[in-house]
């Protein structure tokens, strides 16, 4: 969201993006940019909300509204009511198709209270569409979803694929492999392989140990911040694990060739992409998969991704990284969102922010 809000400030556009989470995080926010309401508040409390985000609106005149999120999906009147009282263009930040609940079971684990909660979200997630001008969604597939869920929605349905705010030119490339290869002592020609991210069970975790076992001429990083569970003894010795800083563990990723990100085979992922997938794009990864319906294959990054099977059997002594930048720059994708954003505001027929167009780049008074 940072990246991606920083992206359309640089082009005049101002967005304030509400979330909900159900702990707030300690450090403080720019509430012109980033607005987070405590769910339980949004959920029990949706007049105090309203009045929370009615002397927002009306202090820091947005272009735009983002709605990001399940749980802001509730009480959708208060959004409706927000538009009739300042007229401006409210974007839906899908954040994965709700399938997801009942796919992994993420009510108490219970897969009946998981379809039925998938369901209430679903009754309003259609009812906050009628005040919604355009979708933003991360893949091709997403977009083929939503319209075939939604085909009565007329808004833009915008694809904005999870990027990188920086990107590493040939310089900083090699200057990164070289420093962080001699730090992780992986030898120059050595054939390297990471998985960064969580531990949770979608992730896949095991499968990548288990891969590592049958492939021991491939040195395996497990780059988490989490306990694995299973002590160094029972990991095969081609592996090793640790932590980073976030900043230091994405430059660590130039290190190597090849990037996991295996995921099942369902709807979830095959509407999804993974920030962690523009992390290894960037650091110019070849990235292990076993699915080519993950939303995170792209057209115009196919070159860059190999299925599990296509590594188990390469010439390991003649590996060629990708050394092509294949980076996704906010800067350049969220050009459709500013597009979709001035013909919804073309639409509204009133004037928004006392009549700035959005991209404009003259800033909003402060009420």
């Amino acid at each position: 969201m940072r990246g991606k809000e920083a992206a359309l400030k640089t082009m005049g556009c101002s967005v304030t993006y509400l979330g909900c989470r159900w702990q707030l995080p300690n450090e403080p926010a720019d509430e012109s940019i980033v607005h987070r309401f405590a769910t339980w508040q949004w959920l029990l409390n949706p007049l105090g909300c309203y009045a929370r985000l009615k002397s927002l609106v009306d202090a820091w005149r947005p272009d735009v509204l983002v709605v990001s999120g399940h749980w802001l999906k509730f009480h959708p009147w208060v959004i409706g009511r927000i538009k009739r009282h300042r007229p401006m263009v409210v974007s839906l930040d899908l954040q994965g198709a709700i399938e997801e609940w009942s796919e992994y079971s993420l009510l108490l684990g219970s897969r009946t209270l998981s379809r039925a909660f998938r369901w209430l979200i679903g009754f309003h997630e259609a009812e906050l569409l009628r005040y919604v001008d355009v979708i933003e969604v991360v893949s091709p597939n997403f977009k083929r979803y939503v319209q075939a869920k939604y085909p009565r929605f007329e808004g833009d349905i915008v694809i904005v694929p999870c990027g990188v705010t920086d990107v590493f030119d040939d310089a900083v490339y090699r200057e990164l492999r070289s420093k962080w290869r001699r730090r992780l002592k992986i030898d120059p020609n050595e054939t390297a392989a990471i998985y960064s991210g969580g531990l949770s069970r979608w992730q896949r975790v095991d499968d990548v140990v288990t891969f590592a076992r049958k492939n021991q001429w491939l040195k395996v990083f497990l780059l988490t911040n989490g306990d694995l569970g299973q002590s160094r003894e029972e990991l095969p010795p081609n592996v090793r694990t640790g932590s980073l800083p976030r900043e230091e563990a994405i430059e660590a990723l130039c290190a190597f060739d090849y990037g996991f990100l295996l995921r099942y085979d369902d709807l979830t992922n095959h509407v999804a992409f993974p920030n962690k997938a523009s992390e290894y794009l960037n650091a110019r990864l070849k990235i292990v998969i076993d699915s080519r319906n993950l939303g995170c294959v792209l057209p115009e990054f196919s070159h860059a991704f190999i299925s599990v099977d296509e590594v188990a059997q390469i010439d390991h002594h003649n590996v060629k990284p990708a050394y092509s930048i294949s980076s996704i720059r906010y800067q350049e994708t969220v050009w459709r969102l500013l597009v979709a954003y001035r013909v919804a505001y073309g639409r509204l027929g009133a004037p928004v922010t006392g009549g700035r167009q959005p991209g404009s780049g003259e800033a909003a008074p402060v009420g």
